[in-house]
């Protein structure tokens, strides 16, 4: 579904509005940033070389905290400049995405049916955002750090500007060989998130049935198997992806060791200065941080960049056909005539609906009967205009009016209520006034007339079978007040006892010569209603053929195995990874600590060497300087493998068990697919999220504070103890910055997002009945406004972390 990566860095991104004025204002950032970083190292280095001299250091440390100062200003409006623009480019996309998924059945079926379409309108958007504010000013950085500094080196120590021209060019060309590496595998890990969507949305659908027959349960097994395809495939993925960061990593510790051992040995030698030797040794290493920022940022470009790919594949759709709708001249209905009316899928050997011709007469109402698979809901959706975009659809429809009015047999709602889902298919002008309330007797009386005034307040979502069957009649009873000339009914009394089935049947009389009726039912009491009986040959049944297997398709219900998945979805309670989470936790402190030697030692390195020891004296530091280096950039891969693998973990075992609740309530529960996608999918992709941003760095923190502070009162105590009382108090202000002004617009932008998806959900399983009623842009107004909540709860978000950072 998604076209092939084009070539360059921002090629995965053609088509995402706003990016190339993103990348420019990121460069005029990177530029101030970088004067800043200059000024700072230069008057860190030359502080350090007065206080060694015996020389006063304030002018130094002057510059060097004008420079600190424009470097951290220029980062804070850089990093809301960014924000800001990818939050803008996200919006454009999806408001063009929604308007085109709600419109055309086509663009839902290129997203892969209503369940991707609404992950990838949301929680795959979602994604851009995050995606293009922090790879597009890297990428940016990346084009303007680099060579401001080389030029810088260049005219401080040439030796240190040649090791890094050296070695800075090996750090592109192997992210490049990973990035087309992972290209496909990335498609892969989207397609497993997908499959999962699709899979929520149909066991959703069937729940009731599922409930009734007491086989919801053995789904859990099915879907706990579709998290575990996603984790492995995802694990796999970045296990590839995160090499590009290890061997920047690599070569960029390399790289600064070389620097800051030819530093320290030309230092012995008298040959350089200690305040040149400390600028080079500050600046070679921040020559290489846009290519590692930009590296950390590459594999959320590349999901932001198969997001807008399927997104640039949906917008690109075919329009669907719809029949040409005609007036009717007769008050009394639609006069409809069928010319050898067949319809077929692809892939199948026998067609959907054999060839048909009959003549419903205005006013008439015809029971449409035949054996089960004779296609008798597929002739409703022909006349209805709902078939799928892929049918063959061959002979003459004529007379088919342009308002038609639908009760379909699986009623999907849109509005929160059940007065607000008629008040929607009304279709109110909202430039006439008196619309609103001529709509309005016509919704009392529609749910009067099937019983269903009691149920006006009620939750869409909350609704039985039966229930949703009344309030499918009410909508159509709405549609025939307002115009409709034609009503198709899908076996309207399926769900319903014989109370509600006498009273639909009452007011299918009372319609008789009022509209064209076509009715589809197996009840011989109301077909028996009819002024004639239309009955459609059964249609031979197929030889076997091996079903396709698509993007939302699944595989068939299995028994859970003993061990692994299946023990996994039989276990009570979310199944927290500890073990997981341990290695993270373990990885990420050997990240740390080796980082921090590698700091120390090489500073302890450039400082000795200045007084000029025999070389012999610094050859253990030397070694040190490589080895931790090494150590570092591998520690850091298995890091944040272990991390993303202990994350995946933990989402797989919850959307599981999200899954068994919803199960459990059964009829209960709010079974609609959005509010199910919201949680399965919602919820639990944000656990997700947090498990890694939030669980892990914090406890990498105390364990690298712990361990450091321990080693050091081996050394002085009373060091120990004062460097461990700046940390904490330090963390103890971070803390309460992040509770005063970021804690809730972050809570707030996360319940909003799950929100989207559940909204998005409903509004496109809402959408397909709005399209028979020919009202598919009626439904736009609940989701933007969810959108321009959206926008400013990440706004406030935005800025809060920012001012925090």
């Amino acid at each position: 579904m998604s076209s092939g990566p084009g070539r360059g860095p921002l090629a995965p991104l053609d088509g995402v509005p706003g990016v190339t004025g993103a990348v420019v204002r990121a460069a005029v950032v990177a530029l101030v940033q970088t004067i800043g970083l200059v000024g700072l190292a230069a008057g860190l280095a030359h502080g350090i070389a007065a206080v060694v001299d015996g020389a006063s250091p304030l002018p130094a440390l002057a510059l060097a905290a004008a420079g600190a100062l424009l470097r951290a200003g220029a980062g804070t409006v850089g990093a809301v400049l960014a924000a800001r623009d990818a939050r803008r480019s996200e919006d454009q996309l999806r408001d063009a995405l929604l308007d085109r998924l709600t419109r055309s059945p086509a663009a839902v079926e290129a997203a892969g049916g209503t369940g991707p379409a609404a992950v990838l309108a949301t929680t795959r958007l979602h994604d851009l955002a995050p995606a293009l504010a922090t790879y597009l000013p890297a990428f940016a950085q990346t084009v303007v750090v680099p060579p401001v500094l080389l030029l810088v080196l260049l005219g401080t120590d040439w030796l240190s500007a040649v090791l890094v021209a050296l070695t800075l060019p090996l750090v592109p060309v192997f992210m490049v060989l990973v990035g087309r590496y992972t290209a496909d595998q990335t498609a892969s890990a989207a397609r497993a998130l997908d499959r999962i969507a699709g899979h929520v949305a149909e066991l959703v659908r069937g729940l009731p049935v599922l409930t009734g027959l007491g086989r919801a349960a053995e789904q859990t097994a099915a879907l706990a198997r579709l998290g575990e395809d996603h984790r492995r495939t995802t694990t796999a993925t970045l296990r590839l992806a995160f090499l590009s960061a290890l061997v920047l990593e690599l070569i960029a510790t390399l790289s600064v060791a070389l620097v800051a051992v030819t530093v320290g040995l030309r230092l012995v030698d008298g040959h350089l200065g200690l305040a040149v030797g400390l600028t080079a040794l500050l600046l070679a290493p921040e020559a290489f941080a846009p290519l590692r920022a930009l590296g950390s940022a590459y594999h959320a470009n590349a999901d932001a960049g198969q997001a807008a790919a399927e997104a640039r594949a949906v917008l690109a759709a075919p329009d669907l056909t719809a029949p040409a709708g005609t007036p009717a001249d007769d008050p009394r209905g639609a006069r409809v005539v069928l010319d050898g009316l067949s319809v077929a899928h692809p892939g199948r050997t026998t067609p959907a609906l054999a060839a048909t011709s009959a003549t419903l007469q205005p006013g008439e109402l015809v029971a449409l009967t035949g054996a089960s698979g004779s296609g008798k809901s597929t002739l409703l959706a022909a006349l209805a205009g709902t078939l799928p975009t892929s049918a063959v659809v061959t002979g003459a429809v004529a007379g088919v009016p342009g308002r038609v009015a639908v009760v379909p047999q699986h009623p999907r709602t849109l509005g929160d209520t059940v007065a607000d889902e008629l008040r929607l298919h009304a279709g109110i002008d909202p430039s006439d006034p008196l619309d609103a309330v001529v709509a309005e007797g016509l919704v009392v009386d529609a749910l009067a007339r099937v019983g269903a005034g009691d149920l006006a307040g009620r939750r869409c979502r909350t609704l039985s079978p039966g229930e949703l069957q009344r309030v499918a009649l009410a909508r159509a009873l709405v549609r025939v007040r307002r115009g409709a000339e034609l009503l198709l009914l899908d076996e309207p009394t399926a769900h319903l006892d014989d109370a509600a089935t006498a009273r639909v049947s009452a007011v299918l009389a009372d319609l008789r010569g009022t509209v064209t009726v076509l009715l589809v039912t197996h009840d011989p009491a109301l077909a028996a209603l009819a002024d004639r009986e239309l009955v459609l040959a059964a249609v031979p049944s197929p030889a076997a053929v091996p079903a396709r297997r698509g993007k939302g398709s699944v595989a068939p219900p299995q028994p859970a195995a003993t061990g692994g998945i299946g023990s996994l979805a039989d276990s009570p309670g979310i199944s927290w990874p500890r073990r997981a989470v341990a290695r993270a936790v373990g990885t990420g402190t050997l990240t740390a600590l080796s980082g921090v030697a590698l700091t120390g030692l090489s500073g302890w390195l450039v400082v000795r060497a200045a007084e000029m020891p025999p070389v012999l004296t610094l050859l253990v530091a030397i070694v040190g300087v490589r080895g931790f280096g090494l150590l570092r950039a591998l520690a850091r891969w298995a890091e944040r493998l272990t991390a993303h693998d202990a994350a995946l973990r933990l989402a797989a075992d919850a959307r599981v068990q999200v899954w068994r609740a919803l199960a459990r309530q059964g009829v209960a529960a709010e079974r609609t697919p959005g509010s199910a996608l919201g949680r399965v999918v919602g919820d639990v992709g944000l656990l997700q999220d947090l498990s890694v941003r939030v669980l892990t760095p914090p406890a990498v923190a105390a364990a690298t504070v712990l361990v450091g502070c321990g080693v050091l009162a081996l050394l002085s105590p009373v060091a120990a103890a004062g460097v461990l009382a700046v940390l904490l108090a330090v963390a103890a202000a971070a803390a309460a910055l992040h509770r005063r002004v970021d804690a809730d617009a972050a809570r707030t932008e996360a319940a909003l997002r799950v929100e989207a998806l559940t909204e998005t959900g409903t509004l496109l399983e809402g959408a397909v009945d709005l399209r028979a009623h020919g009202l598919a842009g009626a439904a736009g107004d609940r989701v933007q406004a969810l959108a321009a909540a959206q926008r400013t709860a990440a706004a406030g978000a935005v800025r809060s972390q920012a001012w925090a950072d």
